[in-house]
């Protein structure tokens, strides 16, 4: 490629002689040649390596080609002055793999390992780290600055909200493994038809939730699933995988651009939801036992999961996206509940459905 005055541009042929280098047109039959006393190299190109040649006796002559081979050739030719420009595209290329091999361990690390071992990690172990009473104060603080939830909630002095924490404070009476967690319970004015459990020990139940509930029975159940989010540390693990991924799409954002970051971070969704799912199961399980110990059938949750993974459910619930529906789920709690066996003793809620709406 010549460049005259960076005016002109026409491809050609370039051929290494004796003692000069010769630059032919496509399109005349004119050459042009560099003597290698007057012959100038340096590099250049982002993505792909150029060599470019100029003349000492005419700068605004300027050949550029992207063809490496011409290295050897000029070196054999004793051209020495090659060998500089060939160790700075060398050099440049090593670091350009480096960074590539960066990135690509940044995204397995990011993608794969910090999220298993999030999610593999020992309860004993975290609750060595983060305590449930830690937890619990320092997201508190956290959510006092910014509030997790985006809904407002419902006045936290009305009657509903105290008897949704007595339904908590009752389930929790009758499982010792949940006792040591205070949960803070709140009831969001959303009409989505959801409820979650928030770093911090801290359970909201949507308003839409309760108004779509058909007993006191499916209230509970829900309540257990997400208390069993809560003893099972599940909101943490998933904070700190999540921590982990973004922290990955900062790197490899400062690394690789803005873009490569932004494409890493979509993925976050899809590598959570193998463990999101587990962490359902994992909640129904603990939902099964904190009912069962309660003396509450686990009817209500089974009637209320069985109504949601109904084809064709309204935008509005949203639980259905965040808490995977499906029939195996539902068989799966079905086998958990009799092999808990019978109830010791139906009990008496301290709350009514009516009380909550």
């Amino acid at each position: 490629m010549l460049f005259p005055a960076l005016c002109q541009r026409k491809s050609g042929k370039i051929s290494v002689e004796k003692d000069k280098l010769d630059f032919s047109y496509d399109d005349t039959q004119e050459v042009i040649s560099i003597l290698y006393s007057d012959l100038r190299v340096s590099s250049g190109g982002e993505n792909q390596p150029i060599l470019i040649f100029s003349s000492s006796q005419n700068p605004e002559l300027t050949i550029s080609t992207p063809s490496l081979d011409i290295i050897d050739h000029l070196s054999h030719r004793g051209f020495d002055a090659i060998h500089s420009t060939a160790s700075r595209i060398r050099s440049r290329h090593t670091w350009r793999y480096s960074i590539m091999a960066i990135c690509a361990s940044i995204l397995i690390v990011a993608f794969l390992i910090l999220p298993f071992l999030a999610s593999r990690f020992p309860d004993a172990w975290l609750d060595r780290l983060l305590s449930p009473e830690t937890e619990y104060t320092l997201f508190h603080k956290i959510d006092e600055a910014t509030s997790f939830n985006d809904d407002p909630l419902v006045d936290s002095q009305t009657p509903a909200v105290s008897k949704l924490q007595s339904l908590v404070d009752f389930i929790k009476s009758k499982s010792p493994s949940i006792q040591n967690f205070k949960i803070d319970v709140r009831i969001s004015e959303s009409q989505e038809v959801n409820a979650a459990a928030y770093p911090g020990c801290i359970l909201v139940v949507n308003a839409g939730l309760i108004a779509h509930a058909e007993s006191i029975e499916e209230i509970a159940g829900i309540v257990g699933h997400e208390l069993g989010h809560i003893e099972r540390r599940h909101v943490i693990k998933s904070l700190g995988s999540s921590l982990g991924l973004i922290f990955g799409a900062l790197i490899v954002g400062s690394i690789a651009g803005s873009d490569a970051a932004a494409w890493m971070m979509k993925g976050l969704n899809f590598t959570q939801l193998k463990y999101s799912r587990d962490y359902e199961r994992e909640a129904d399980e603990s939902a099964a036992r904190y009912l069962h110990s309660a003396g509450i059938s686990t009817d209500g949750l089974i009637k209320f999961l069985g109504r949601l993974s109904r084809v064709d459910l309204p935008a509005i619930f949203s639980i259905a996206s965040t808490h995977p529906i499906s029939a195996e789920r539902v068989l799966n709690l079905r086998q958990i509940s009799a092999s808990l066996g019978d109830l010791p003793e139906p009990a008496t809620l301290p709350v009514k459905l009516d009380d909550l709406r």
